[in-house]
């Protein structure tokens, strides 16, 4: 941005008492207020007397004057206003919140709009982020159930794998809640961004879990005839390996975060390490469990059809029972009336 030339007298006004050296105040005779030479300050026209501001922090979109630089319009104004802090943080809180609503509620002229940022936007917009995150919660875990079902679903119903699947997802949740939990007990505040763990902590689960069953199924078939404890000695001999390396790779990537000078990035990858730590232990022992229980039922060819028509019959004669103890009269009227 060039300065135009202008007149003094349009900008400026004479100020008898201008500070100066009182040992060269009589010689000087106060020259910045002499006539004869604040009538040539409009008259000067030289390129170092011109001064160039940077106005892209300020304006935004101009079109300038074409073969100069002189800016016609500008669509948008960047307006700075400098708060001092107060020294209680809930009424700096309270006062920015109520601030930025008087501003967004203003009348505005016709074509204005207006968008605000404060010191405090960071907190609410994490506070929404939070927010938002809860909601995505349950359509996580449904939409990562129907995954790993179908994922795990055969034509062969003794083959199929979709129980233990899910039984994969309980131990990975059942991580991820010790592991908070832990961090409680140690006084670790949880934090908002730490919602989002439980996205990055149940795929590594499930990654985890689906090499298992991927080996598994791969020794079943070629070690034929094989005790449960060979297949799952074999199972865990193959599986160890990758899962510990990707395991401890990620470990060591979150451990460096928790070296780092800011606080919410050293507690997230806290958070993360803890969680992590957690997970591996809980698919190579609950998990386990669960995959020698399956193991046992899919090479004796059974399924959970008879343990379901047992619970099917159980149900039908609780419910019979209660049906008929609730219609006899005695339960209808009060004990005292007997």
């Amino acid at each position: 941005l060039v300065l135009e030339k202008l007149e003094w007298s349009s900008l400026c006004f004479r100020f008898i008492f201008t500070l100066t050296n009182e040992f060269i105040q009589d010689t000087t005779n106060n020259i910045s207020t002499m006539e004869c030479y604040l009538s040539e300050v409009g008259l000067i026209n030289k390129e170092y007397f011109t001064r160039s501001m940077y106005m892209g922090a300020i304006f935004g979109d101009i079109r300038v004057k074409q073969g100069s630089r002189k800016i016609l319009t500008a669509k948008y104004v960047r307006m700075i206003f400098d708060f001092p802090p107060l020294l209680d943080m809930k009424e700096n809180e309270i006062f920015d919140q109520q601030w930025c609503e008087s501003v967004l509620n203003a009348s505005l002229p016709e074509g204005v709009e207006i968008s605000i940022w404060s010191a405090g936007q960071y907190e609410r917009d994490l506070l929404l982020t939070a927010i938002h995150t809860k909601r995505l919660l349950p359509v996580l875990v449904v939409v990562l159930c129907a995954f790993s079902v179908i994922s795990s679903m055969r034509c062969d119903f003794h083959l199929s794998k979709s129980i233990l699947s899910l039984l994969g997802l309980l131990s990975a949740g059942c991580a991820i809640v010790s592991s908070f939990g832990l961090m409680y007990l140690f006084g670790f505040r949880l934090i908002q961004i730490a919602l989002i763990i439980p996205f990055l902590v149940l795929s590594i689960g499930i990654d985890d879990m689906f090499i298992m069953i991927s080996i598994w199924q791969k020794n079943l078939r070629i070690s034929e005839g094989a005790s449960i404890k060979e297949l799952m000695r074999i199972t865990f001999e193959e599986s160890s390996t990758s899962i510990c390396l990707t395991t401890l790779g990620n470990i060591i990537i979150f451990s460096f975060g928790t070296i780092s000078l800011f606080p919410v990035i050293r507690s997230f990858c806290i958070f993360c390490v803890v969680s992590l730590i957690f997970v591996f232990i809980f698919q190579m022992t609950l998990f386990g469990a669960f995959l020698a229980l399956d193991g046992n039922r899919e090479i004796h060819r059974t399924t959970f059809a008879e343990c379901y028509i047992f619970y099917i019959i159980g149900s039908i004669i609780a419910l019979t029972m209660n049906f008929e103890v609730g219609l006899q009269l005695s339960s209808l009227v009060p004990y005292d009336s007997m």
